[in-house]
């Protein structure tokens, strides 16, 4: 019993740095945001308590409501474009017998480089004097498609979703490919020797053995989605006319550029608890499997 007691203590002290720095770097910014959000403040007059005042506020002001939405359509479309492309690719290459290493490292590169990186790749293909899509366009003899991509209110977002979605189709195809190499290949042989052609052994067999996988992918990229700030600010801005603007983008201006912090810290806490109505239900069922 005292050597089960030593033990127990020598891995609470094992753990104990891990937790001080979880505590410092994550658990106080949350509570000190969340305390800073009923007061008004520009970080450097006094605070001056204002209650709910700031959450009343954001639910009446336009741009936060215009933010709220482009960050609905924002995540829920990056979230099923990068998981869908991602599992086909997976999928694609977990079943073919040509070694795909080449493929698979050049598509998982897009997620390995920064979203500021990323962005900035992508602000030169949608340049509109000189980018890689009106050279293209002008290469095949449709120089009447040419356009300044970021520059329409109307489709900005959608252009800059398909940059997104890029930079995330790389980590659901890795998670897909892993679920699949997982797979005993007895399990392929037997529905050979049955008959079973390719989408019948994809369907039946591939695609039910790695839900947990995708249904892993979909959680973590929403919520890589739900929380993006860098790409949105190394392309557009926010802009034009805050037709890009999102949560995250919404959150900085008001904190940094406009110097109301407590009105911005406000929004952080509406975002936080949409991580948690969002990340909860999924954490307690695989705890509940486990």
């Amino acid at each position: 019993m005292a050597l089960k007691n030593r033990m127990k203590w020598i891995a609470y002290a094992f753990v104990l740095p891990a937790l001080i720095i979880f505590t410092i770097s994550v658990i106080y910014p949350v509570i000190e945001n969340f305390r800073i959000s009923f007061y008004s403040w520009n970080g450097l007059s006094p605070m001056n308590p204002v209650g709910l005042t700031n959450y009343i506020q954001l639910f009446r002001d336009p741009d936060f409501i215009n933010a709220l939405k482009n960050t609905l359509v924002w995540t829920v479309t990056t979230t099923v474009i990068g998981v869908l492309f991602g599992t086909i690719i997976g999928i694609l290459c977990g079943l073919t017998d040509i070694n795909t290493t080449v493929v698979r490292t050049a598509i998982f590169s897009s997620f390995g480089i920064s979203a500021t990186a990323s962005g900035m790749i992508w602000l030169g293909v949608y340049q509109p004097d000189f980018g890689l899509m009106n050279a293209v366009l002008e290469a095949l003899g449709l120089p009447s498609l040419a356009r300044p991509w970021l520059g329409d209110p109307n489709r900005a977002l959608i252009y800059v979703i398909i940059a997104y979605a890029w930079t995330q189709t790389g980590f659901s195809m890795i998670i897909a490919y892993g679920a699949i190499s997982s797979i005993p290949q007895i399990l392929y042989e037997a529905a050979l020797i049955d008959g079973g052609n390719s989408w019948q052994i994809t369907r039946f067999i591939t695609l039910p053995l790695i839900t947990n996988a995708i249904r892993l992918a979909t959680f973590l990229t929403f919520l890589s989605s739900l929380k993006a700030f860098d790409l949105v600010f190394s392309m557009t801005g926010g802009g034009p006319i805050r037709s890009t603007e999102i949560l995250g983008y919404f959150m900085y201006t008001d904190s940094f550029y406009y110097f109301k912090l407590g009105y911005g810290a406000a929004s952080v806490i509406i975002l936080l608890i949409a991580v948690f109505i969002i990340a909860i239900p999924v954490l307690l069922e695989r705890s509940e499997k486990t």
